[in-house]
Parts: structure tokens; C-alpha cells; sequence
């Protein structure tokens, strides 16, 4: 028989050892493979980030750049107005000869991006600064101009007309040659179109904004107008993901983008390859140490085996040691795989004496990362026979970390040379860790801040003014590199000398000052108002000043120009010739000069602190707190008249306009009283000398009649007659001189109305309105909802005085009569109207043949007023319906306005036609309250007269007659 086989035990070995290679291969590689895959997915996390910030930082230069354009394109329209202002006050002929170019040249020569200022007057020819270069325009009208061959031009022409806004066109190529962009304005005067205003901006230096005009190498900008047409850059920015900014424009906006030339990925694509490079490495390296760690582990098995005899030996001098110092102290014998821990180390991490074999049963308290790490520091100490040190975590029996600090030394090797023996120490140093931890947070925190805030930052050293360390939005502020800004001092950035700097930095030293208002210079030589934020802080030792800079040159301007603004209102309430008050809880808070004056004192302390009762007569003082009341209430009460009583008990007559405000944030009353005792005289006088006339007219008829009756003598009636007549000649004369002096008076009130008031009244709105383009943007919505208050207010005073002067005209202008066809009128009236107001369907119905004697510019100014009533008062109906027509009544042809509108009480109709007297709510319909005294006073000087019938929600019929027999 054969004898059996026998497996050789090199053999079986050899397999082993192949067997336990793989193994430590594959953990290797599973090891690596896992640290990739966790790798790239914080690559592509961190790839997200960094495009963010590159974006963030793009968009906060971009966003910096179209508030710059915005602004630039605001401050020019802001033209367009002062020359409409000059159109106002200022005849053609005038601006031509005079004013124009004066005006036009110092605008367009101190500002290069103004190509032309035009004005296109409603009849004659363009007015166009500078001449040269605007050859294309000159000897053009504003109809050539509707009528232009361009499309665009036309449009945006209408478009101003048609809204009475400031219009911007879209940026196209001049006639006068290269880009522009132009803005146009309508001036009218009530409805009456004065022209058109244009300025043309050259759209090249518009656009000279840094990272626009020019653009950087690395990146690629575009902009598009309000219609989506891209006219600076390439059309495929906005195809590219980039940053987009809004331009904002008086109607409708522009967008600015940006994005980097070679896209974002080419922006970190330096960084991504580092990342990904340590990613390679960190997996390699943990595949390595695996492999190694598994394969040195037999090896340390037998080190430890031969090395715990000499442990054993060592205990004398251990507990020598124990007795010494207050660490734990621990023996290795590498040999016997033996240990030894005193009682200190024991009792750190709260366990009971021996309750630990091995040097094994230590490590595993270690987190698995620490404890690989910890093993190779520990192998590579016992190879090169130098010991180690090394930091770890260990969990306590309370389930607690605690940091350690673990020292070990070798004491005794082998005859081979090889470590037989360590001894060592252990260190809770779990507070110190902690307090490296907390400052290594903090310095992150600080640094990330400091490097990442978009405000200006520096660290300056009080001692020698030296600039420390600065981040990169102060480098971009500045204009200086970060290389040169940290060789420089302070006091070449502030204005302020080297003696005022030192003394302000030891006041925030000293005085732990956090806030200093300074002037810097920045590398362009502009100079920029700036609030700087500074404290001590202690670095590295040192005591440094850790400065925030804020720009506040806009801040600045807005209070310089607040202070302005309040000193130029200070002053004309101080010099306006009539009174202001402000009633708040019922006392008088504030008077001006003027009122003090009116009431009779001799300084605002004599009124202030009283109440509105104490100057009016008992009699009307609930009647003038209700109108208060109604006031506050919201209601619209228009100026009214009224009698106070002086502090000396004199009576003077006023008219007074009241509005609810604001005071001191509390809910208050504003009075406008104006003193108008001589008007009042001067209405007297022209009552009496009428009432002398016809008393003196009635005299001399009855005269003649009893004369010719009683005087027989026809030679003496005749010079008696004669007498009688001269006499009265000179009296009607003297009359007459009255009447032309009192008429003389009046048109200088009215002369003094229309220009005296009016220019302080497009001042305010003037300024209100370049305070709203100008620093809107810094205001809160209540501060611009009482400018735009403001600006309605005045533009209300100005309808108002435009009809009381049209008012006073209608009682003074010489009647014309001619024959005039009322029902030919009426339509054309009609037809204006719904033009201008765009109303709704309507149904009118006009008599025709209506056919009358009279001055045809008054009935046209009557009829132009019932019929825009009856359109307006009409227009909430469904199926509203306007009637004019006559019917006889009396013997006497009358006519009539009918509408199907809201109709009013007539129990209010007896004050219908005076001035100022409303039947709606200015909320509810505008209105002066001017209009139907005009028509009366049309009415009563053609010798007719007009009523009303109406009914609530039932519509109204005005009547009226012009003095004719049928």
C-alpha cells in the first residue's frame, strides 16, 4: 500500500502568509476607496461654494455699478424739470434771445455725458444747445418731430405727450453720430401743451463705470434696455448663468449682467485641482497605514510578549516615580505584552485599580480614527527607539472624553537591540484642549469675518499708526493692492494730521471710544466722508485697534441737504406774509412771526400753550372745532373765512386753511390764516359804490321825469337839466375812477396771485421732487408717501389759483356777442373731454339748432364746466347719460344739463354756487369748488340766471337763461 500524503508544513505556512497579504490588501483598498467616495462628495460640495462666493462677490461689484448708473441717468432727467420751470416763467421770444443757451451751456459744458439739451415749442422752431453737431434738428418743429421717419422716436414722443412723465428711450444711434439715450418731458400749463423737453446723454461716458466701460479681461458684461434688447455686450452673457442687477429707470428697468469670461468653473478650477490632488494623497495614505498597521500587528504581539519580564523590573523604580509626581505613569513590557498603570491613571478616567490587563485595553478607550493614528505615532517611536508623544481621546467609564497627552520612553532593549521595555506618563489635558479649540474657533470666526465682510476692515497699531492687516473690500474701497496698503499709515489714508490721529486712536485706547467720524483719501485722490467703528483688541501680545470703515459721503450729502432743506422751510415760514400755526392736543404748539403778528403779540411765547378759543368769538368756536374735528377726520374743507380776536380784544378778519399732520409724532392740525381785512373793505367799498351808482342812476331819472313835469320854463328845465347832468357826469366819473382803482387793485392781487405764489409753489415741488429721485432710495415708505403728500398738495394750489384767477377774469373781461350755436359747441366740448380723460361709453344726446347772442370764450368756459361735471359725476353709473338741450319757461328760452350721476340733497343747493362749496369728498371727486361760481358769474353777466334740481343717486339738471325773450 501506498503510504498516505502529508501536507508540508512550509507549504501550509507559505499559503498562510498569502492568504493573510491579500486580506490586508483588499481592508487597504476598501479603506482608500471609502475615503474617495466620502472625498468627492465634499468636492462637489465645495465646488458649490466657492461658485456661490464668486457669484456673491460678482454681484455685490455689479450691483455697486447700477446703482451708479441709475443715479447718473436720475441726476440728468433731473434737467428736465428746471427747464420746464424756465418754460413756465419765461416767454419763447425770451428764451431764444436770453435765457436758453445761457442755461443749456452751463449744463452741457460741465458735464460730459450731456450730448444736447432741445425744446421743442407746441409752435415754432427747435431751441438746441449746442448748435454744432445738432445740424439734423435745427429749423425742426415738434410736429416734424411726431412725425418723424423713425418709429421708436415717435412712439416714445407720444408716450410723453400722452403721459406727461419723464420718458427714457431705448439707447439707439443718433442722427448726430454714435450711441445715446434720450429722455423727454411734456410741459403743459393746465391743458395746454407749452412743448417738449429733451436731453440727449451720450451713452459711452454714461456707461464709464469701473467693471463696465472698461470691461475686465475676465469678464463678460451685457446689458439690456427695457424691451429685452441687449445694446452693450454679447447677447449670450444672459445664456451663461450670470449675476443680474436691475438699473432702475423712471419707466420700466434695464439688466445688467455679468459672468466670468471662461465661465464659472474656470473661476476655481485652481482650487478644485489642489482639493482633488490632497483627496488622492489623503486615500492613498489611509490605504497605506491600513496595510501597515494590519502587518505590523503580529509583530507587536511578540514585541510585547518579550518586553513584560522587564516590566516586572521595573516596578521599584515605578513606584519611586508614582510617589513623585501627580500624572499617571504606566510601564510597557513590549516582551510579555505586559503593563503596569498607577492609581492615577486609573482614577482620571473613573475606573477601579486593575480593572485593565493590557496596554490594548487602554487604546481601545480611543476613538477607531485616534487609535490607528495613535498606534503608528507609538511603532514609530518604538522603531526608532526615541519613544513618542502623542494627544488622543479617551472615553471615561462615565461615557465622558478626556483629552490625553500620552509620553512614553524606551528603558530597556533586547539583546538584539530591539525595544524590550517603555515607561510613561499620562495627562488629562482635556481644559487645555478646550481652550485651543475655543481660541482656534474664534481666530477661524475672526478670520473668516474679517476676510469675507464686504465693509472695509483694518487692524492698525496705535503705537506707530501702521496698517497691520487689512481685508479685501478695504482694498477694493481704497483702490490700493493689499501689498501696498500694509506699508503704509494711517495718516496716509486720513486727512487729519499725524498729531490729531495719534490723539483719537488713545482715545479709543483709553477711553474705549467705538465711534469717530473721519475723512479719508482714497488712491484716486477722492476724497470720502466715512464713520469708522474702532476698539482695542489684544493680538499676539499686542494692544491693536480693530477699525470698521462705513461710507457715509451719500449720509453726509443727504443731511448737508436736509440741513438746507430745513433751513430754506425755517426761513419761509419765518418770512411768509401769512400766519402758520400747528394746534397739537388742543394748544398751540408753533407760530410764526407773521401769526404773532396777526394775533396781536409781541413774541410766539404770548400765544403758544393756548387754544384756538381763545382768539375766536363764542359764538363760532364750536363751529370752527368741528371743522377741525372734520379735518382730522379726513374730510376736505376748503379755506374759509372767519373773524379772530386779537390778545388786545381787536377783531381782524381771515381766511383760513387747516390740514392734518404730524407733530412731534403725534396727530396735529396745521393752520394757514391770512389777513384779509382790506380785501374785505375793498369788497365793501366796491358794494357801496355800487349801490351808490344805482342809487345815483335812479335819481337822475326820476330828475328828468320831474323836471320835464314841473319846470315850465323850457330854457331854465333845459340849463337846470343841463346843471343836472354835468353834476351827475362828474359823479358817474368819480364812480367810474373808483371802480378802475379798485379793478387796478384787484388785477395787482391777481398779478401778485399768479406769479408771487406760484414760484414758491413749483419751488416746493421742484425740491420735492429732486429729493425723491435723488434720495429716495435712503427714505422709508411713510417719508416718501408725505413728499409725494407734499407734491399733490402744491400741485392742487396751483389748480386752485388758475381757477380763481379765471374766476376773477370771467367778472372783469369786456362781453363780445356774436351769434353762436350752443348745440356746435357742446359736441366739440364733449369730444375734448372724453379725449383728455379717456372716459368710458357714454350715451349724450344735444338738441341741435340751439342758436344763441353772447361772448362765445365764457359760454364756452360755462358749458365746458356743467359738462365736465355731468361726465365726472356720471361716470360711476352703469349706463351713465348726459341731456342737453332748451325748453321755453316764463315765455323765456332756458336751457338745460342733465345727467344720470349721484345727484346731492337739495337741501344743500342754496351754497351750490358759491366759491369753494363741494357737495363730494375731494377723496370721492376731485374738485376745486370753483367751477359752478364761474358759470353763475357767466350766467348773471349775460343777464340770465341758473338753478338746479337734483335728488340723491338720482342724477342732476342744472337750468339756465341768457337774458333772451322769446
Amino acid at each position: 500500500m501506498n503510504a498516505p500524503m502529508t501536507e508540508n508544513p512550509n507549504d501550509r505556512g507559505s499559503k498562510r502568509w498569502f492568504s493573510f497579504f491579500w486580506a490586508r490588501l483588499l481592508a487597504a483598498a476598501l479603506v482608500a476607496i471609502l475615503i474617495s467616495l466620502a472625498w468627492f462628495q465634499a468636492g462637489k460640495t465645495y465646488q458649490a461654494s466657492l461658485i456661490e462666493q464668486q457669484r456673491t462677490l460678482l454681484y455685490s461689484r455689479y450691483e455697486a455699478a447700477g446703482t451708479v448708473l441709475t443715479s447718473r441717468i436720475n441726476r440728468r432727467q433731473a434737467i428736465l424739470i428746471g427747464l420746464a420751470a424756465s418754460v413756465k416763467t419765461h416767454s419763447i421770444d425770451d428764451m431764444r434771445l436770453h435765457f436758453y443757451n445761457n442755461f443749456a451751456e452751463n449744463l452741457r459744458n460741465n458735464d460730459p455725458m450731456i450730448r444736447a439739451i432741445q425744446f421743442f415749442p407746441a409752435e415754432g422752431e427747435v431751441l438746441v444747445y449746442p448748435m454744432e453737431g445738432n445740424e439734423a434738428v435745427l429749423g425742426s418743429t415738434l410736429e416734424d418731430l411726431r412725425n418723424t421717419d423713425r418709429v421708436s422716436t415717435r412712439t416714445d414722443v407720444e408716450r410723453a405727450i400722452e403721459t406727461r412723465q419723464i420718458t427714457l428711450s431705448s439707447p439707439y444711434e443718433l442722427r448726430q453720430g454714435g450711441k445715446g439715450v434720450v429722455a423727454r418731458m411734456a410741459i403743459y400749463d393746465q391743458d395746454k401743451l407749452l412743448g417738449l423737453a429733451v436731453v440727449v446723454l451720450n451713452l459711452e461716458p454714461l456707461l464709464e463705470i469701473p467693471g463696465i466701460s472698461p470691461t475686465p479681461d475676465n469678464i463678460h458684461v451685457a446689458i439690456k434696455d427695457q424691451n429685452g434688447v441687449t445694446f452693450f455686450g454679447d447677447e449670450s452673457v444672459f445664456s451663461a448663468d450670470p449675476v443680474v442687477t436691475t438699473v432702475i429707470l423712471p419707466e420700466g428697468n434695464w439688466t445688467l449682467g455679468a459672468v466670468p469670461a471662461q465661465g464659472w468653473f474656470a473661476t476655481i478650477q485652481s482650487q478644485m485641482v489642489g482639493f482633488w490632488l490632497i483627496g488622492a494623497l489623503i486615500s492613498t495614505l489611509a490605504g497605506a497605514i491600513t496595510y501597515l498597521i494590519i502587518n505590523n500587528q503580529a509583530a507587536l504581539r511578540r514585541t510585547v510578549e518579550e518586553r513584560t519580564a522587564a516590566l516586572v523590573e521595573s516596578e521599584t523604580r515605578f513606584a519611586t516615580a508614582l510617589r513623585l509626581v501627580n500624572e499617571g505613569i504606566w510601564e510597557w513590557n513590549l516582551q510579555e505584552n505586559k503593563g503596569f498603570a498607577s492609581k492615577n491613571c486609573y482614577a482620571m478616567l473613573g475606573y477601579e485599580e486593575k480593572e485593565f490587563d493590557s496596554f490594548e485595553d487602554w487604546l481601545r478607550l480611543a476613538p477607531p480614527e485616534e487609535e490607528n493614528r495613535v498606534r503608528v505615532e507609538i511603532q514609530q517611536g518604538i522603531e526608532s527607539g526615541k519613544g513618542f508623544d502623542c494627544e488622543l481621546r479617551l472615553r471615561k467609564k462615565n461615557g465622558d472624553w478626556m483629552y490625553a497627552l500620552v509620553r512614553g520612553r524606551v528603558v530597556d532593549k533586547s539583546k538584539g537591540g530591539t525595544v524590550a521595555s517603555i515607561i510613561g506618563t499620562i495627562s488629562d489635558i482635556t481644559e487645555r484642549k478646550l481652550k485651543e479649540a475655543q481660541l482656534r474657533e474664534s481666530e477661524s470666526k475672526f478670520r473668516s469675518l474679517f476676510m469675507n465682510e464686504h465693509a472695509p476692515m483694518m487692524l492698525i497699531s496705535p503705537e506707530s499708526s501702521e496698517i497691520i492687516d487689512i481685508n479685501p473690500a478695504a482694498c477694493k474701497y481704497y483702490g490700493w493692492s493689499r501689498s501696498e496698503l500694509l506699508t503704509m499709515k494711517v495718516s496716509q489714508i486720513n486727512t487729519l494730521s499725524e498729531t490729531e490721529i495719534a490723539a483719537e486712536m488713545q482715545k479709543a485706547v483709553d477711553e474705549q471710544r467705538n465711534s469717530f467720524h473721519f475723512r479719508h483719501r482714497l488712491a484716486n485722490g477722492e476724497i470720502r466722508d466715512v464713520e469708522v467703528f474702532s476698539g482695542p483688541i489684544e493680538f499676539q501680545g499686542k494692544t491693536l485697534l480693530y477699525s470698521i470703515i462705513h461710507d457715509i459721503t451719500a449720509r453726509k450729502q443727504a443731511e448737508r441737504a436736509l440741513e438746507e432743506s430745513e433751513e430754506r422751510y425755517r426761513q419761509l415760514l419765518e418770512l411768509a406774509p401769512v400766519g402758520i400755526a400747528v394746534e397739537c392736543e388742543e394748544k398751540i404748539q408753533f407760530i410764526n412771526p407773521s401769526g404773532v403778528q396777526l394775533l396781536g403779540g409781541k413774541s410766539a411765547g404770548d400765544i403758544i400753550g393756548k387754544t384756538i378759543s381763545n382768539f375766536t368769538l363764542p359764538d363760532r368756536q364750536e363751529e370752527i372745532l368741528n371743522q377741525f374735528r372734520q379735518r382730522m377726520a379726513g374730510e376736505e374743507i376748503y379755506p374759509v373765512e372767519n373773524i379772530l380776536r386779537k390778545l388786545d380784544g381787536a377783531l381782524v378778519n381771515v381766511e383760513v386753511v387747516a390740514n392734518p399732520i404730524l407733530y412731534l409724532d403725534k396727530p396735529a392740525i396745521q393752520i394757514i390764516a391770512t389777513d384779509i381785512t382790506e380785501r374785505k373793505k375793498t369788497e365793501e367799498k366796491i358794494l357801496a359804490n355800487q349801490k351808490e351808482l344805482q342809487r345815483l342812476l335812479q335819481e337822475a331819472d326820476e330828475s328828468r321825469k320831474v323836471l320835464l313835469s314841473l319846470v315850465e320854463d323850457q330854457k331854465a328845465a333845459e340849463e337846470q337839466l343841463s346843471q343836472l347832468n354835468a353834476e351827475l357826469e362828474k359823479r358817474v366819473s368819480q364812480r367810474t375812477a373808483q371802480l378802475e382803482a379798485v379793478n387796478k387793485e384787484l388785477e395787482a392781487f391777481s398779478y401778485s396771485v399768479s406769479h408771487d405764489l406760484r414760484a414758491p409753489l413749483r419751488g416746493i415741488d421742484g425740491w420735492s421732487l429732486a429729493l425723491l429721485e435723488d434720495y429716495g432710495s435712503q427714505l422709508n415708505q411713510e417719508a416718501q408717501r408725505y413728499l409725494n403728500r407734499v407734491r399733490d398738495e402744491t400741485q392742487r394750489m396751483g389748480q386752485l389759483i388758475d381757477d380763481l384767477l379765471r374766476l376773477s377774469r370771467v367778472t372783469r373781461v369786456e362781453i363780445k356777442h356774436s351769434e353762436i350755436d350752443l348745440s356746435e359747441l357742446a359736441k366739440l366740448i364733449v369730444n375734448r373731454l372724453m379725449e383728455e380723460n379717456g372716459q368710458s361709453p357714454v350715451e349724450i344726446k344735444i338738441q341741435e339748432g340751439l342758436l344763441v347772442s353772447g361772448d362765445a370764450n365764457l359760454l364756452e368756459i360755462m358749458l365746458t364746466n356743467l359738462l365736465s361735471n355731468a361726465l365726472k359725476f356720471s361716470g360711476r353709473q352703469a349706463q351713465p347719460r348726459i341731456e342737453f338741450g332748451c325748453q321755453t319757461v316764463d315765455n323765456q328760452p332756458t336751457y338745460f344739463v342733465r345727467d344720470n350721476g349721484v345727484g346731492f340733497d337739495m337741501q344743500y343747493a342754496k351754497n351750490l354756487f358759491g366759491a369753494f362749496q363741494r357737495m363730494h369728498k375731494q377723496t370721492e371727486f376731485p374738485g376745486t369748488g370753483i367751477g359752478l361760481a364761474t358759470v353763475q358769474r357767466i350766467v348773471n353777466r349775460h343777464g340770465g340766471k341758473i338753478w338746479v334740481d337734483a335728488k340723491k343717486d338720482k342724477g342732476a339738471t342744472f337750468y339756465f337763461t341768457l337774458g333772451e325773450k322769446k
